[in-house]
């Protein structure tokens, strides 16, 4: 899955991969954590942080970090005549709908909110 949709296979024993997958599942395990700080959003600011909010948040921060490295990497040597991935699919076609204003392919907050997706199902796995 990594290499269809990041373009680079991870090792079984790759350790910055597997605290990214750590990461990942420290927040799957506190879902409801996100949940209480959409509907109380003050609580985030309780001394001690008793509800973990914040470490969800540096947890989200270090994936989306990650993802945006990749994505940065992916742009500097982007080629238009080789799709490696997904990304650098999404990335010509991103270039190929610039200017229409009704094209959804018009962002990097949405190819990194589909990255997260894709690492969560992969995190899951």
């Amino acid at each position: 899955m990594c290499s269809i949709n990041f373009g680079q296979r991870y090792e079984h024993d790759d350790k910055k991969f597997h605290a990214l997958l750590d990461t990942i599942n420290q927040n799957l395990s506190n879902e409801n954590v996100m949940l209480v700080a959409t509907i109380l959003p003050f609580v985030k600011y309780i001394p001690g942080d008793p509800f973990r909010i914040r470490n969800v948040l540096n947890n989200v921060g270090v994936v989306e970090d990650h993802l945006s490295q990749l994505v940065k990497e992916h742009k500097e040597t982007f080629d238009e005549n080789n799709s490696r991935d997904y990304i650098d699919v999404f990335l010509r076609k991103m270039r190929s709908e610039k200017g229409n204003p009704t094209s959804t392919f018009d962002g990097m907050i949405y190819l990194l909110g589909l990255l997260k997706h894709l690492l969560l199902m992969i995190g899951r796995s």
